[in-house]
């Protein structure tokens, strides 16, 4: 389901963005990022500016992108290897839009 519908996987009311808000709440100002909870925003422009906006407002900044379901760079096939760095692509240019 996470590759069909992403933002349905997601339990709960609180949106993905505001994590640097409640950070923010609890003192820390550096937050770590999991591309699953934004699955299907990776090349959504307007989405990262406004998750990008709201971590400047709450002076939060972010240290690491973790990326899950994009294969594996380490992966024995060699074809396996070059689908995995495709995979991850957009996630590059997704941390890149963030900072």
């Amino acid at each position: 389901m996470l590759h069909n519908d992403p933002d349905a996987v997601l339990q709960g009311t609180l949106d993905p963005r505001d994590i640097v808000k409640v950070a923010r709440q609890l003192g820390i100002t550096q937050v770590d990022l999991v591309n699953t909870l934004w699955f299907g925003h990776a090349q959504d422009k307007k989405w990262l500016a406004d998750f990008k906006s709201r971590a400047v407002n709450e002076g939060v900044s972010f240290k690491i992108l973790m990326c899950d379901e994009t294969g594996e760079i380490g992966h024995s096939s060699a074809k396996q290897r070059v689908k995995a760095i495709k995979n991850h692509l957009p996630w590059f240019e997704a941390a890149a839009e963030l900072g």
